[in-house]
């Protein structure tokens, strides 16, 4: 109480907006123009603005003034933020955990923080569009077979004609992209004919939702500032839209296209084809030049860096207090809004969309380089690359700074882990993932069912590199027995594709073996259906054949194992208080409803 008297004339303006603070030399191959390593730390500071308020003017509201140097703002700080925050400048940042300084909410203990500015430190990482290591030359004549047939995959008929939703047709678009750079990676001669058709159907089917003469084409939402879809009303006869803009059902109907044009999912859809983009940027770059300013409009909609962008917000998904995204657009049930607030399903594709934009930055550093250019061979041409290349090193630093922040958020609120020093729920939740994180809410299902695998499937899709800083191994490895075993009990676990991600992650966690008996021993079809289709067999085999060796650590001794504390005594007596939900049945948690 006497820390909360202390600073309670101190408060935040509305005026504080975080800002982001990039170190570190970018530099570039001389030879491949490929970025080199560019691992470095980076800063988020959260400026609170901090004002005194005095009750001077006898009207009760007082008036902000100047701080004095020994006057700090007094502030909650949840998990993920402790993690990574230290000292700035004049802000001390001390954070309280004792007795009284902390109070529970759905995200975990939020502790108080004294200090003006907050600066936490994001290791940012390389991305790339391959594993950190080689193949395992054991694997590589399963993965030369999957791919002899896998280089020949095609999106569907309907989708290359831009009829259907952006979002099957972007995870389409994704898992071709995936097999044409795996086939690089094994870099076999006899492939090359059949990479080079590949990458001409890919660059087909991205164009026709890039160049607006698709069935279901993009529009612009001028009032709340971003893409839309038209909308599809999908024929199965003829594989085609019944409708043609401006018959738009998309904007009418919430449902059409998952609510997209409600600003629904953009990220998980724009993400899919933006990977597509930036892998076809990685083996031309005359074609992302070609097509930059069409693409970039997918980056504007959901990764936009700057303020000043007339058309489209920043960062429109990304949550900056809570270091992850929400999914959730302007769609309402009854014309009100969703009772526990926003909500984020798919944690890991948001992931995946980050990903996707930090790698089109990086094929646009090199697309755009002009370092080896002589000024006086065209100074106008090299003034707008250069341009260009500035844009593309934002896109690049600040793709990977919303990467790392959705990953540290994504593991400690999404993945439950039995490790009190990182478990941000208690012991009444049982399951080992969240299906779907609202405001107020965490919920152990998803959108399309209750069933377990599907929950903790759609928190593991899809597999790219980026997986490997997703997925902790100790995670996987408490989590597996149950994913797996609810997958084995329903045989539509397999029949919808979402067995596959079970033997990924018997990989992940050292069953290599397994994983590759499981993979093989899937019917080809598994990876046409609505859970498959985002994957192939060549990418299975990839990531079994990229995985380091992995073995559980021994349990501590019966006398270590931290014991639960009897607070959950209180559980049920609490109005408001934490909930979850599943199959069914709601079940009432401790502290306060998340701030």
């Amino acid at each position: 109480m006497n820390l909360l008297r202390k600073h309670a004339g101190v408060f935040p303006k509305t005026s504080a907006q975080p800002l982001y603070l990039f170190g570190g030399n970018r530099a570039l191959d001389p030879v491949s123009h490929e970025v080199l390593d560019d691992s470095y730390d980076m800063k988020v500071h959260f400026d609170w603005e901090a004002a005194h308020f005095l009750a001077d003017k006898g009207d009760g509201l007082g008036s902000p003034v100047q701080l004095g140097s020994d006057e700090e703002l007094l502030m909650l700080a949840l998990p993920h933020h402790r993690d990574i925050m230290q000292a700035y400048a004049e802000s001390t940042n001390q954070i309280y955990m004792e007795a009284g300084a902390c109070t529970p909410t759905l995200h975990g203990e939020a502790c108080g923080v004294v200090g003006n500015v907050w600066e936490m430190v994001e290791s940012l990482a390389n991305v790339s569009f391959y594993a950190k290591r080689g193949l395992d030359p054991d694997m590589v004549p399963d993965l030369e077979a999957a791919l002899e047939e896998d280089l020949k995959y095609d999106v569907e008929p309907n989708y290359r004609r831009g009829a259907g939703d952006t979002y099957f047709s972007g995870k389409m678009l994704a898992k071709l992209a995936r097999i044409i750079l795996i086939s690089d990676q094994v870099n076999n001669p006899k492939f090359v004919s059949l990479r080079k058709a590949a990458i001409d159907r890919l660059a087909s089917g991205t164009e026709i939702w890039l160049n607006g003469k698709g069935q279901n084409p993009f529009i612009y939402d001028d009032q709340w500032g971003g893409l839309a879809s038209c909308g599809c009303t999908f024929n199965d006869a003829g594989q085609n839209c019944s409708n043609t803009f401006p018959e738009c059902p998309a904007l009418d109907d919430m449902g059409n296209n998952f609510g997209f044009s409600f600003f629904n999912d953009h990220h998980f859809h724009l993400g899919y084809h933006i990977y597509a983009a930036a892998a076809l940027g990685a083996f031309d770059s005359e074609w992302l030049i070609e097509h930059w300013e069409h693409i970039l409009l997918y980056v504007r909609d959901i990764a936009n860096p700057s303020r000043h962008d007339p058309f489209f917000p920043p960062n429109r998904h990304k949550d900056w207090y809570l270091g992850s995204s929400w999914a959730s657009g302007v769609v309402t049930i009854n014309k009100q809004p969703f009772p526990n607030g926003r909500n984020e399903e798919s944690s890991s594709e948001a992931i995946a969309a980050y990903e996707a934009v930090a790698l089109l930055g990086s094929v646009a550093l090199r697309a755009f380089d002009t370092s080896a250019m002589v000024a006086s061979d065209n100074p106008e041409l090299k003034k707008s690359l250069d341009e260009k290349y500035a844009v593309a090193a934002q896109i690049y630093d600040f793709g990977r700074l919303l990467l790392s922040t959705e990953i540290r958020s994504a593991t400690r609120y999404w993945h439950v882990t039995k490790d009190p020093k990182t478990r941000v729920y208690p012991a009444v939740y049982k399951p080992k993932a969240v299906g779907m994180l609202w405001s107020t809410l965490a919920q152990f299902q998803t959108w399309f069912g209750p069933e377990d695998w599907k929950t903790y499937g759609i928190q593991m899709m899809p597999f790219t590199p980026a997986a490997e800083k997703r997925d902790d191994p100790m995670w996987v490895h408490e989590m597996l027995p149950e994913f797996a075993d609810s997958c084995t009990k329903d045989p539509i676990c397999e029949q919808q594709g979402w067995s596959v991600l079970v033997y990924l992650s018997m990989a992940t966690i050292g069953d290599k073996a397994g994983a590759l008996k499981g993979i093989q021993g899937l019917a080809d079809e598994v990876f046409t259906t609505a859970g498959g289709n985002g994957h192939s067999r060549t990418n299975s085999l990839w990531w079994i054949a990229t995985r380091p060796p992995w073995s559980a650590p021994a349990p501590p001794p019966p006398s270590a194992v931290p014991v639960v504390a009897a607070a959950l005594a209180g559980i049920a007596l609490l109005s408001g208080g934490w909930m979850f939900y599943k199959s069914g049945y709601w079940a009432l948690g401790w502290g306060a409803v998340g701030c």
